[in-house]
Order: C-alpha cells, then sequence, then structure tokens
C-alpha cells in the first residue's frame, strides 16, 4: 500500500466481500457480526464442553507403555478413544 487511495480502495474491496459494515438484509451483515452472534449464544464456560477428550501425542504402542506421557496418548481400541470396552 502506497497511498490513501490504495487503502481507501483496499477498505472498499474488503466491504464488497462482507466484511464492512451493512445495515441491509441478515446475508449481507459482515461475518465477525454474524460470528459475534453465534458467539454470544454459547452457554457459559463449564455448562457444556463443545470438545472431546483426546490424546495430544497419539500412539498405536501395543502394549502399556513405562512413559505416562506415552500411555495416556496409547489408542486402544478400534474406535480410538480409549481401553478397549
Amino acid at each position: 500500500m502506497q497511498s490513501r487511495r490504495d487503502a481507501v480502495s483496499l477498505l472498499e474491496n474488503i466491504k464488497e466481500q462482507g466484511e464492512g459494515a451493512s445495515m441491509g438484509s441478515p446475508m449481507e451483515r459482515p461475518h465477525f457480526q454474524r460470528f459475534l452472534e453465534i458467539y454470544s449464544q454459547f452457554p457459559e464456560e463449564g455448562d457444556w464442553v463443545p470438545t472431546r477428550n483426546v490424546p495430544t501425542n497419539p500412539n498405536t504402542a501395543p502394549a502399556a507403555q513405562p512413559d505416562e506421557t506415552m500411555e495416556r496418548g496409547r489408542i486402544q481400541s478400534e474406535r480410538g478413544n480409549g481401553p478397549p470396552s
């Protein structure tokens, strides 16, 4: 960006792509506004868990591991989420 004209042109492009302020239909609202509305509808922290527990270092070691970190990440079931059932 070399000039004010470049900056204004860039801002116009952003607005045209749906990121600028808009007072039109819901589909014309800026992405930020739509995401903020979704975020504001989330339950309070602790009321729900939007993720599943997954190992941070998954592995498929065939036997129990002496290293606690490796053992925590050991995939032991076909579903891949804990000991066999």
